[in-house]
């Protein structure tokens, strides 16, 4: 059945995931995983290819995740952008529940979600 909250909600979370992997892709230094930086490059940081190419997947994938298509990526496909990233991990537990809101993450323990509503407030 048809219900308009679930595409709005559906639309706003691939809207987000499409913004959130470039931010931490743009402020990784090539350098700061091992790349040479002797060209120039037209904007900061990495390009899409490079943390593909450290995460083990192929350039055409990358960027689905950028596209705001994460939910076909498996778990470990999605670790390994995170550790490529060097994502903290409430980076990466944002990033796999924008990508994957299905997937099961170790549920928080009540200090830390006592610590995530007080530092939202």
């Amino acid at each position: 059945m048809y219900d308009p909250r679930r595409v709005v909600c559906r639309t706003d979370r691939r809207a987000e995931l499409k913004q959130f992997p470039r931010s931490p892709r743009a402020r990784l230094n090539p350098k700061d995983i091992g790349l040479p930086s002797c060209e120039r490059r037209r904007v900061p940081g990495l390009r899409r290819e490079e943390p593909a190419q450290l995460a083990g997947v192929s350039y055409a994938y990358y960027p689905r995740l950028e596209q705001g298509y994460g939910e076909t990526m498996s778990a470990e496909v999605m670790d390994a952008v995170a550790d490529t990233l060097r994502l903290t991990e409430e980076e990466r537990d944002r990033l796999i529940r924008l990508a994957q809101p299905d997937r099961n993450l170790t549920p928080l323990s009540s200090s830390e979600a006592v610590g995530t509503v007080r530092h939202s407030m």
